[in-house]
């Protein structure tokens, strides 16, 4: 049970969002959507749920409140459940209609008279006096953890990124810092966007009381078993750096999270957010990729293509890896369109069909082996959204187990085709490996 169900109307996100930072780090625990709604639940239900599985419920009351349905349809809830009702006037308003009905005997708590930052520690006190008793942190332990909780998580740091990629528009973002590696460029916007990654897992591991080991481009070597954290967050926070400059639309985050277990670390979430907001999570517990908000899981079409009609995308994320394809394109592509893109995106487009397969060669005759975050969200979603990814000698991959393997630095990384039809995934990998069609 949570102790704080929090509702919203939806122009005031971020003051209520604000108002769940403020509340997890003091130690109560908070259920806001759409943070913690399971990919593929239906919204209504999961809101009712959360209410009748909350100790109080604090509605955030602004005039955007005062016109908001949904937040009249939640306090009715949970009046109906008898939880205690908390109004949060952050603007000088009072609360109308339904409202006015249910806040009527309230404890109402006065938030407006100074910028909502000054008035945060009034609003925890006021919940823990709702509550009725000092809560203490949640001792949450590994088994206690469920890959519902790394959704959360997921979602959390993916939205709490966006902001700040969003509203890079200015010429230093594109300023760069050279890396040791050739072609490895670090953007400022990388930098700001782990900075927001950071605070948004010290914030959950707070509320938690679990610790997150945060690995991944621009931030630290992958973790080795001697982390001993457990969960594990593997994170490129702007995938595709060079394609977002130059076009300012096709930039996304993507992170994969890792739970310990007695038999070591297991891959349990990844996640994708594109530029224009759409999050796409695949989650090991259901096998199964959703687009966040939907609760249709993503299926890929199975429709046998042969090779030479077949529309083959390419990641090509470093400039020298398309020496690599320059070798066998001499000798003529097999393909019936042949396209190149840098990242992860790319994996999304052969679960909805915009592509009929995708492969990312073998780059370490360049010394550029594939790292972890190049290749695993991605092949993770398009795996759990039915397609099969193979290996360039045409086996399949067991994305969780290499994912693990990889983790314990016990590979170099992983080339791969992923494609719905596995006659032409194979295809693909034969002509990858020997030049055959």
């Amino acid at each position: 049970m949570r102790d704080v169900f929090v509702s919203y109307a939806s122009d005031d996100r971020a003051s209520a969002d604000a108002i769940v930072r403020a509340l997890e780090r003091d130690g109560l625990t908070c259920w806001i959507a759409p943070r913690d709604i399971t990919p593929g639940a239906n919204w209504a239900d999961a809101i009712a749920a959360a209410i009748e599985a909350s100790r109080t419920a604090l509605f955030v009351m602004t005039a955007n409140a005062n016109e908001s349905r949904h937040v009249a349809r939640e306090a009715e809830r949970a009046d109906r459940h008898q939880r205690p009702l908390i109004p949060v006037l952050i603007e000088d308003i009072e609360p109308r209609g339904a409202l006015a009905y249910y806040f009527g005997a309230a404890q109402w708590v006065t938030a407006y008279t100074s910028p909502l930052s000054g008035q945060l520690a009034v609003i925890t006190t006021a919940m823990r006096q709702a509550i009725g008793s000092e809560s203490v942190r949640r001792s949450s332990t590994i088994s206690s953890l469920d890959d519902g909780d790394l959704v959360a998580l997921a979602r959390s740091i993916c939205w709490d990124i966006r902001p700040h990629l969003v509203g890079a528009v200015a010429p230093e973002d594109v300023v760069t810092i050279e890396e040791p590696k050739p072609g490895q460029q670090t953007k400022f916007i990388d930098l700001a966007a782990v900075k927001a990654a950071r605070a948004t897992i010290d914030d959950w591991a707070a509320a938690t009381g679990t610790s997150v080991y945060l690995s991944g481009e621009d931030i630290a070597p992958v973790a080795r078993e001697e982390a001993n954290e457990p969960i594990v967050c593997v994170l490129d926070a702007l995938d595709g750096t060079q394609h977002w400059i130059r076009g300012r639309n096709l930039w996304c985050t993507a992170l994969s999270l890792f739970r310990r277990g007695d038999d070591g670390y297991k891959l349990r979430v990844s996640a994708i957010q594109m530029a224009d907001g759409a999050l796409y999570i695949a989650r090991e517990d259901t096998q199964e990729t959703f687009l966040d908000g939907e609760t249709t899981p993503l299926v890929a079409d199975t429709t046998p293509v042969a090779l030479d009609q077949a529309h083959v995308c390419t990641v090509s994320r470093r400039p020298d890896q398309h020496q690599i394809l320059a070798q066998r394109l001499a000798r003529g592509s097999p393909f019936g369109g042949l396209y190149s893109f840098g990242g992860n995106p790319i994996l999304i487009e052969v679960v909805l069909g915009n592509y009929d397969a995708v492969f990312q060669p073998d780059a370490s005759s360049i010394g550029d082996a594939q790292e972890l975050w190049d290749w695993l969200p991605g092949g993770h979603i398009a795996l759990r959204g039915g397609c099969t990814v193979f290996d360039l000698a045409g086996d399949t991959i067991d994305v969780p187990a290499a994912a693990a393997a990889a983790l314990r630095g016990e590979s170099d990384g992983y080339p791969f085709v992923a494609a719905a039809d596995p006659a032409l995934a194979a295809a693909i990998a034969a002509w990858l490996e020997d030049g055959t069609t």
